[in-house]
This record gives C-alpha cells, sequence and structure tokens, in this order.
C-alpha cells in the first residue's frame, strides 16, 4: 500500500450549481422545452427538440457564458434582438424572476428589456411568469417590464459576473 493518499479530484461548486440549475431548466414548466412552450413543439422525424438547453457535459468544464449562450444563440433564442457583441465572456450574467399580476397570479408575454441599452435585445415572460435575460454582471442594470394594459415597472440588478442573480417577484398592476 502506498504511503501517498490517492487525491480526488475536485469539482467546483459553483460548477455543480450551475449543472444543477441548467438541468433544472429542462424540467420546469415555462422554461421554453416543456410540453407548455410554443417554441416546444415535437419536430416531425422525431428529432431532438431545437430550443431545448443544451446537455451539460458532465466530463469537461463548460464556461459560464457556453452554459447561457443558448439564451440568446441557436434555434430558439429566448432573448431575441440581441447585438452580440455587447457580451463580454468574463462578465455575462443572467438576470432570472417572475413576473405576476397584482393577484399573484403568472403574466405571460411581458417584455423584458435594458431601457437605455438596446443591444441586449428583449426576452418575454413564460406561461408561468418566468424570464431569464442575459447582461453583463459586475455593474448595475436597469430592467423594464412592459404588458399591454398594465403599468410598466423598473427593476434594478447588480448581477455579480458569471452568475445567476434571482429578483423578487415583480408584480404589474
Amino acid at each position: 500500500m502506498s504511503t501517498h493518499a490517492r487525491r480526488r479530484p475536485r469539482i467546483s461548486v459553483a460548477f455543480c450549481c450551475l449543472a444543477l440549475l441548467l438541468g433544472l431548466l429542462a424540467v420546469l414548466p415555462g422554461c421554453g422545452c416543456g410540453d407548455d412552450s410554443p417554441n416546444a413543439a415535437a419536430t416531425s422525424d422525431g428529432g431532438p427538440d431545437p430550443c431545448a438547453p443544451p446537455a451539460v457535459n458532465a466530463v469537461g468544464a463548460v464556461s459560464f457564458v457556453d452554459a447561457v449562450r443558448f439564451l440568446y444563440e441557436g434555434a430558439c433564442p429566448r432573448e431575441t434582438g440581441v447585438d452580440k457583441a455587447v457580451f463580454d465572456d468574463l462578465r455575462v450574467s443572467v438576470v432570472r424572476g417572475r413576473v405576476v399580476s397584482d393577484d399573484g397570479a403568472p403574466l405571460s408575454g411581458v417584455r423584458v428589456s435594458v431601457p437605455r441599452e438596446g443591444r441586449y435585445g428583449e426576452t418575454r415572460t413564460g406561461v408561468d411568469g418566468g424570464f431569464d435575460f442575459v447582461v453583463n454582471g459586475g455593474s448595475r442594470t436597469r430592467l423594464r417590464f412592459d404588458l399591454d394594459g398594465r403599468l410598466s415597472a423598473h427593476r434594478s440588478a447588480d448581477p455579480k459576473t458569471n452568475r445567476f442573480l434571482v429578483l423578487d417577484e415583480i408584480a404589474l398592476d
């Protein structure tokens, strides 16, 4: 028996959390990859859903930006109208939240944008009122929430780089 203990490779807590969150995206309602999404129609040839988040590579490391890139690139981006040059791969973050009516019911179709930075494009809330919006972290970002027939709302977000930031519920009157 060797006197040197065999060392097991360490997997960072951040990587484990990212893998868990991305795994949850695949099963949560309103994430754009389940039966409740208008983009989730099965392909006619039975092939993989082009709108589903990419599989997490459990063998190699995946950068945060590569893990969330499907939100603004690919066949069915959730964030549209994006100028991809706005993103700094070392600072990318995701602001996540849920928009509800004043009685607490989820609001779908709410437009989420950054008013003074159109290069981030926009996203819409899903049937559960949830949204994911990719921004550069490390500085304060102001988000705007619009839905016809309702008052708009603004929220400030201070996302850390390469992290998810979950906002408190946003209510639109």
